[in-house]
């Protein structure tokens, strides 16, 4: 798609497809059974991702803004954001997603039960990351401003920030957690019931 707007696009059943969008709002893709999809965005607005058991997808979204991204019983999906901002991720069963963020802000992610999930933010700010019950999970922060991650019933956390600024972090019932900062400024640490903990 080249030049559209309000378009709507739904999957059922579907495998090796690739959709290509440039200059494209106000979009609705619903995947429902999917695998080996491939998802590009170029200069996206409004766009509407819901995807419902879907294996091996790939996400590449440049200079996007609001968008709302659902994923119920995903694995293996890669997710790449250069550029965007209102970013909203819902995942609720996710294993091996893998989230890299360039030049975001107002980002807000939100997991329920992932595991093998790992996220880069490259200058990145106001961002809200939620996760319950997940393991093996990665954070990667370069440049980061205003971020607050909230951790409940969490294992094998390894969070790295370097220059970060105004963060929060909170863990409620947290395993094997590893944190590591490199000139870092504003940080507030809370840990509720947890055990095997590196600062």
């Amino acid at each position: 798609v080249v030049h559209g707007s309000d378009l709507v696009s739904t999957v059922v059943d579907g495998s090796d497809l690739v959709f290509t969008v440039v200059h494209g709002s106000d979009l609705v893709f619903t995947v429902v059974h999917g695998s080996d999809l491939v998802f590009t965005v170029v200069h996206g607005s409004d766009l509407v991702f819901t995807v419902v058991h879907g294996l091996d997808l790939v996400f590449t979204v440049v200079s996007r803004s609001d968008l709302i991204f659902t994923v119920v019983h995903g694995l293996d999906l890669v997710f790449t954001v250069v550029h965007g901002s209102d970013l909203i991720f819902n995942v609720v069963h996710g294993l091996d997603l893998v989230f890299t963020v360039v030049s975001r802000s107002d980002l807000v992610f939100t997991v329920v039960h992932g595991s093998g999930l790992v996220f880069t933010v490259v200058h990145g700010s106001d961002l809200v990351f939620t996760v319950v019950h997940g393991s093996d999970l990665i954070f990667n922060v370069v440049h980061g401003l205003d971020l607050v991650f909230t951790v409940v019933s969490r294992s094998d956390l390894i969070f790295t920030v370097v220059h970060g600024l105004d963060l929060v972090f909170t863990v409620v019932h947290g395993l094997g957690l590893v944190f590591t900062v490199v000139h870092g400024l504003d940080l507030i640490f809370t840990v509720v019931h947890g055990s095997d903990l590196v600062f």
